[in-house]
């Protein structure tokens, strides 16, 4: 009672009008402070299944993956993609963080937050094309009560734009949506950690 107490959910017409179309939604989550809570308040208005990687740390994988997975219906290891694209062909609601950076063999360099080269997963690309799924982007932020997940609008054209462009896009908007609320995002997350050049000095140091 807790998490409806202090949770709330904007824009989720936008994936009620995706699932009504018989269709999967690939909802693209942001790393946020709050990520924890936003899944479970997800999970309360929608039980959802989640894409994640294994934290290095027993305990800390134990608590992640039950958190999350409470009031949801389960997660899926980054290494089982054919498992998410099973699950977003079978009408689900999918949750995917695409702002990571996964290294120079898994992306391409394209503008975020004002870095001008930033590794970016080529992966979500694939999961938005072999699927019939719709992308749309959601985010977590912290209200006057509590917390508050919100939902965009599909993004249908990353289905069509090339790699470059279709990328470019995304980023944009999650660079427009962090600004709405900076605080909320994970900065130590070190997103631009992987530069174009592997001799180039760390922009973390």
């Amino acid at each position: 009672w807790r998490v409806r107490k202090h949770g709330e959910v904007e824009g989720f017409e936008h994936v009620q009008a995706v699932l009504a179309g018989q269709k999967g939604v690939f909802g693209m989550a942001l790393h946020n402070m709050n990520l924890e809570f936003a899944c479970r308040i997800v999970g309360l208005t929608h039980p959802s299944i989640a894409f994640y990687r294994k934290h290095n740390n027993p305990l800390m994988d134990y608590l992640q993956y039950h958190g999350r997975a409470r009031s949801n219906k389960y997660m899926i290891h980054k290494r089982n993609a054919r498992a998410l694209l099973a699950a977003l062909e079978e009408g689900e609601l999918c949750l995917y963080l695409p702002d990571q950076d996964y290294g120079r063999n898994q992306s391409i360099f394209v503008p975020f937050g004002g870095v001008k080269e930033t590794a970016t997963t080529t992966a979500t690309l694939m999961f938005i094309r072999r699927t019939s799924s719709l992308p749309l982007i959601v985010t977590s932020q912290y209200t006057a009560s509590g917390y508050k997940v919100k939902f965009y609008p599909p993004m249908n054209e990353l289905k069509t734009l090339d790699d470059v462009p279709a990328l470019t896009l995304l980023n944009e908007n999650i660079a427009d949506i962090i600004n709405e609320q900076p605080e909320s995002y994970l900065w130590m997350h070190k997103r631009f950690k992987t530069r174009p050049d592997p001799k180039a000095p760390s922009l973390y140091k």
